[in-house]
């Protein structure tokens, strides 16, 4: 019987429910946070109109509306003080009478830039010299106006504000794609922005509505759509939380407010703050992206707010921290912060500045997850174990336990350690390859039930 509980042991402490729970994550009061460098690649005198901003690796890339896409890089060392030293500006992607782009995303070495000529996908292998692979405009299917696009596994999905529709198009081979099919969302004036999580396909419309679609096998089968919620006019972009069971969303409008609505089930509205509600003074939001209990937020000249969703039930949403960037304009329209992108880690938040350019934060003290906490959710338990798994061989810094660059069997280790102090369960446990898993589980279950079964054979 010793043995049978020493495997059932091991296999609980792999996959077992119980978790180690962390304390709440409190923050008394919003601060400010860290500078982390600069750059405006073509001035910041407001002659040039900076849009979006996203990040792969070392190298960031920042849309304009007439100077194309800015490649940065961000790998620039730190000063004697500790400080990150300044962006450097690498080169610029600007196809001659195509350099308006209001959405930039990049997935695997592929850009994917949108703006007034549909989306361009281009081949930035070498950073110095980002290459056009072919552009998706009307005559392919596409939008002629692209507004936002988002992409993965293998799918770009297109939105426009002048159109109900999301194209959707089989880019597993980034230079021949394919339209594969249209989305009618039933939008009366049309989309702002998409994003896409897993397989759930999130996106925002400009008439008063937030869609979710189950788009795993878009490739075959028309998405279902699960939620359709009244987030209200002119909703810009929407993240959902870690779970998925809540909306954060954003409105470009004047007094525009931050919401975030429960799409559990019935989508029900939790809180609404505007920037008086929060303490500051600015003409809109405009983007929001999560990171755990977090909401990084692009509140036009209030700067990057970072929201805390942590007991909204109890308190509402609460302003943790922020940075309001000098002379983003007066909050009489849709200036300053644009755009933000915070999945470098705490210590690289990027926003972008309409007349700014590119400025990057220091979020670490608003950090209160415990070590080993992958998916961010405060608590360490076996679902860390799936986010690792998921992640293994990326560089996501947050499932980076060890900080060495890369999400390997070293912060499995991190993770057990931190696992078997949770739930007080010693273990020496090695770590496993993420694809032999399910197979290390099934041998631990079979050789418990013929365990069982030998022990209760009567005598022969």
């Amino acid at each position: 019987m010793r043995f049978c509980f020493s495997i059932i042991l091991l296999a609980v402490l792999l996959l077992g429910a119980a978790a180690g729970q962390a304390a709440a994550h409190v923050i008394d009061e919003a601060v400010t946070l860290g500078f982390n460098g600069w750059l405006a690649p073509f001035g910041d005198s407001g002659a040039e109109e900076y849009t979006d901003v996203w990040a792969e690796g070392n190298l960031a890339y920042l849309g304009t509306v007439g100077s194309g896409v800015a490649v940065i890089n961000l790998d620039t060392g730190a000063y004697e003080s500790g400080v990150l030293k300044n962006p450097e500006f690498v080169t610029a992607y600007a196809p001659a009478g195509h350099a308006d782009f209001q959405d930039v995303k990049v997935d695997n070495g592929i850009g994917y830039f949108s703006g007034g000529s549909g989306t361009d996908i281009v081949d930035l292998s070498a950073a110095s010299a980002p290459a056009l692979l072919t552009r998706i405009g009307a005559a392919q299917g596409g939008f002629p106006s692209t507004k936002n696009a988002a992409v993965g596994g293998g799918y770009l999905y297109q939105v426009s504000t002048t159109s109900s529709e999301i194209r959707v198009f089989d880019v597993s081979v980034p230079a021949s794609p394919s339209l594969v099919r249209s989305i009618d969302t039933n939008d009366p004036i049309g989309l702002h922005d998409a994003t896409l999580q897993g397989d759930r396909l999130y996106v925002a419309g400009a008439g008063g509505g937030s869609y979710v679609y189950d788009v795993a096998g878009v490739g075959a089968t028309e998405p279902l759509l699960q939620v359709a919620a009244p987030t209200g006019a002119a909703t810009s972009s929407v993240w959902p939380t870690a779970n998925g069971d809540k909306l954060v969303v954003t409105h470009h409008e004047p007094g525009g407010e931050l919401s975030l609505w429960d799409i559990a089930s019935t989508p029900t509205l939790l809180d609404s703050q505007s920037a008086g509600d929060m303490g500051f003074n600015s003409y809109s939001t405009s983007e929001v992206a999560v990171v755990g209990s977090l909401a990084y937020v692009a509140w036009s000249q209030g700067g990057l707010q970072v929201v805390d969703l942590d007991n909204t039930e109890e308190s509402g949403m609460q302003r943790a921290g922020y940075y309001t960037i000098v002379g983003s304009g007066a909050p009489t329209s849709l200036t300053g912060v644009r755009s933000v992108y915070p999945f470098l880690g705490w210590d690289q938040v990027l926003a972008s500045d309409t007349k700014r350019g590119l400025w990057r934060f220091d979020s670490s003290m608003l950090n209160t997850h415990p070590v080993g906490d992958y998916n961010l959710d405060g608590q360490v338990d076996t679902l860390d174990y799936d986010t690792w798994a998921s992640h293994y061989g990326s560089a996501s810094p947050y499932v980076d336990g060890n900080g060495d660059g890369v999400v390997d069997a070293a912060d499995f280790t991190v993770w057990r350690d931190a696992y078997t102090a949770a739930t007080a369960t010693p273990s020496a446990i090695q770590a496993p390859e993420p694809t032999t898993y399910a197979l290390i589980l099934l041998g631990l279950l079979a050789a418990v039930s013929d365990r069982r079964l030998t022990l209760g054979r009567s005598p022969q």
